[in-house]
């Protein structure tokens, strides 16, 4: 019998120094004496459990109790088999029969209370951990524990003050410093988070949660570049775990990289084909790069994962409303608030898609419910802007814009808004600062041309500084082009027939079409091919007589620029011509790409384009004299005979050839123009005018003038 116990506790030895192959020969060896050993079973179960091998365990263990019913830690191993098998029932069944024989035991309470924990019976799995500290106030890993389940219980307080005890106990207990810090977090303590995930990772580098935990609060403080950092050394940890991977390229679409989010948030989905968030995600990166038609694939594809999903049924109808399919965009945007009501994205996306379906109140309608659910919702605020202004109601456009920059003053749009808004109201004074910061945000395209455009109407610049500022304006739309679509080198001009292209985005009842018909109507065929770039989506009676007229139509409304300089190089242009210049829903930034071997403007701008890549500007004699004038632009001027201009009217407008002075007997005077061109100058000679002829009428009509505040 002594020689037995003797070889029992060389056994007991050799497994507490992890000696497992030694401790079960010596076992083996005990059972050869006696074979119904229970001490001999019970450790050979233990080691069995060591092994993974838990059935055995299982078996060798029960062997042990038939010998020994009343010995509890048989009862504690046979449940710490039971719940790594996750059989927590039986587990808990366990250890309750090892405290019956044993109350004091504290490796069986502590047992019990993990395996409480992991059935989701967390008010007794408390109280057990509770039992366990109060007998042994050293135990770590209960403190530890106890922590766990005070937090997934909610009680924070309790929770930090059992990762605060373990630390005092072990320092260097990472995972406890690392809750302490989610803990922290929760409370609104960011900082003393943040200081405890980095002293965790101090501790324990290759802490993968630790380091995305820290991704995510630096992200959330808004440290995209640190968050980038700390998202990757956990992918370099854990590099199958989807959602590290979306977390990064989050980052990355926040920080405006999305070309580079793009294939992180394709990582994840390679990981895990099924993951609806990720498919959204990356359809949220592939729309602001402009691939539409990908991105509504992507929010599909979320859908046929999760067809309940409001997200992706919200930025669905975003896209489809971008790719001009309003109607289909109104309906995926309702189904996203008939799943989630109180959703305010949806809300705004659907005022945009009612918007563009020409219903201005009940966009309205549906910005204001956006900006009620989400008082700081920027891009509401600034859509709600865009509304009033196509209402002509200015001042209120303006203080929607104003409230989306305080809100976020980065919303180059809402500052390019303002600043239109304010131009309509004359007040050019406030307007070009606006314009000035959109472009010093983003180097937004259309805050270049509007800042343009509104420097022609100031009355304190003079031509050379107006000049100055085209050309230092131009080579930031030359950049910008140079980073879609390399310049190309200017090709010969090979074709049978001269290819000539048009791009504007009045080819509808406008008075650029008025000018620009009479040339399309009497181009000879024989000689030459023309090919008109539509950049807008209204269609009336003139868009379609215009479409009769040539044989190659292309709307490129919602095409993107690299998307329209692919398409005119593929047309194979010989002279493209661009009849916007700087004014709305121009183009010039694809010609900035230079897309021919010949570019010209000419008819929808005063002034110079600024562009290198434009070679000539239409004009005459009378809008640009010859010598000063040439000097002020950087297209070579070419003046024709008999103006530059020649102005086919309306044919539906009924003229009398009666003077309608001669039958009232004054003289009215008219002006149809925007109002931003009405300068104290202009105001002043029409003073002039109207006191050397005091029965005169003078008519202005304007859309500004609906705003009471103009």
């Amino acid at each position: 019998m002594e020689r037995i116990d003797d070889l029992l506790d060389e056994a007991f030895d050799a497994h507490a120094s992890g000696d497992l192959q030694n401790a079960e020969l010596i076992c083996q060896q005990v059972l050869s004496f006696e074979r119904d050993n229970p001490d001999a079973l019970h450790l050979l179960g233990v080691i069995e459990h060591a092994r993974g091998n838990h059935d055995n365990a299982v078996a060798l263990i029960d062997q042990a109790i038939a010998q020994d019913n009343e010995a509890p830690e048989f009862h504690n191993s046979r449940g710490e088999v039971l719940r790594a098998q996750g059989k927590f029932e039986t587990a808990i069944a366990a250890f309750r029969h090892a405290l019956t024989v044993d109350e004091e035991l504290v490796e069986a309470r502590y047992n019990l209370a993990l395996a409480l924990h992991a059935q989701g019976a967390i008010d007794e799995a408390i109280l057990n951990f509770e039992r366990v500290v109060a007998a042994r106030p050293e135990f770590v890993s209960a403190h530890y524990n106890l922590g766990n389940t005070r937090k997934e219980h909610g009680d924070l307080k309790g929770a930090e003050s059992c990762y605060t005890r373990a630390l005092e106990l072990n320092p260097g207990l990472a995972e406890a410093r690392l809750n302490l810090g989610v803990v922290l977090q929760e409370m609104d303590r960011s900082d003393e988070a943040l200081a405890c995930y980095r002293q965790a990772l101090e501790g324990n580098p290759n802490l993968a949660q630790g380091h995305r935990n820290l991704g995510a609060l630096l992200s959330k403080q808004g440290d995209s570049e640190e968050a980038a950092a700390a998202y990757r050394q956990a992918i370099a940890l854990e590099p199958e775990m989807p959602g590290i991977h979306i977390a990064l390229a989050d980052v990355l679409v926040t920080t405006g990289e999305f070309e580079d989010a793009v294939p992180v948030y394709e990582r994840a989905l390679a990981i895990k084909p099924d993951f609806a968030k990720a498919h959204n995600n990356l359809g949220v990166a592939l729309q602001k790069l402009g691939k539409l038609d990908e991105a509504a694939a992507s929010f599909r594809k979320a859908l046929e994962v999760e067809p309940e999903y409001a997200e992706a049924h919200s930025n669905l109808g975003s896209a489809l409303n971008e790719l001009g399919e309003p109607h289909e965009a109104v309906s995926s945007l309702q189904k996203a608030l008939a799943i989630k009501p109180d959703y305010a994205e949806a809300h705004n996306n659907l005022g945009a898609a009612l918007q563009e379906l020409g219903k201005l109140d009940e966009s309205l309608d549906n910005y204001r419910k956006a900006i009620a659910i989400k008082p700081d919702l920027a891009g509401a605020h600034g859509n709600l802007g865009n509304a009033f202004g196509e209402f002509g109601k200015l001042g209120e456009a303006v203080a929607a814009y104003r409230r989306a920059i305080d809100i976020d003053p980065r919303q180059t749009q809402a500052y390019v808004g303002l600043g239109i808004a304010l131009s309509d109201q004359g007040k050019l004074e406030d307007a070009i600062p606006a314009f000035r910061r959109a472009i010093e945000i983003g180097r937004e395209t259309s805050a270049i041309s509007n800042l343009l455009l509104s420097l022609n109407y100031c009355e304190n610049l003079t031509q050379h500084e107006i000049y100055s500022q085209h050309l230092e304006y131009g080579k930031i739309l030359s950049e910008k082009a140079s980073q879609i679509n390399p310049l190309s080198p200017p090709k010969k001009i090979n074709n049978s027939k001269l290819r000539i292209g048009y791009l504007s985005p009045d080819f509808r009842q406008h008075s650029v079409a008025y000018f620009f018909e009479p040339l399309l109507r009497n181009h000879n065929r024989e000689y030459f091919e023309t090919f008109c770039y539509y950049n807008n989506v209204i269609e009336d009676e003139v868009t379609r007589r215009l479409k009769s007229l040539t044989k190659h139509w292309r709307t490129i409304a919602r095409m993107r620029d690299y998307e329209i300089i692919e398409l005119i190089r593929n047309d194979d242009i010989d002279i493209l011509v661009d009849l916007a210049g700087h004014t709305s829903k121009n183009r010039l930034s694809v010609f900035a790409a230079r897309l021919a071997p010949i570019q010209v403007t000419w008819l929808g701008y005063p002034n110079t384009t600024g562009l290198s890549s434009i070679d000539y500007r239409f004009s005459d004699d009378i809008a640009d004299p010859p010598g000063e004038a040439d000097g002020l632009h950087s297209e070579q001027l070419i003046r024709l005979a008999n103006g530059f201009l020649c102005y086919q009217g309306d044919d539906s407008v009924q003229i009398k050839h009666a003077v309608p002075s001669m039958e009232r007997g004054f003289i009215a005077f008219g002006s149809f123009n925007n109002l931003t061109k009405v300068s104290i100058q202009v105001i002043e000679v029409w003073s002039h005018i109207l006191k050397l002829l005091p029965s005169a009428h003078l008519i202005l009509k304007s859309k500004q003038l609906a705003d009471h505040k103009t």
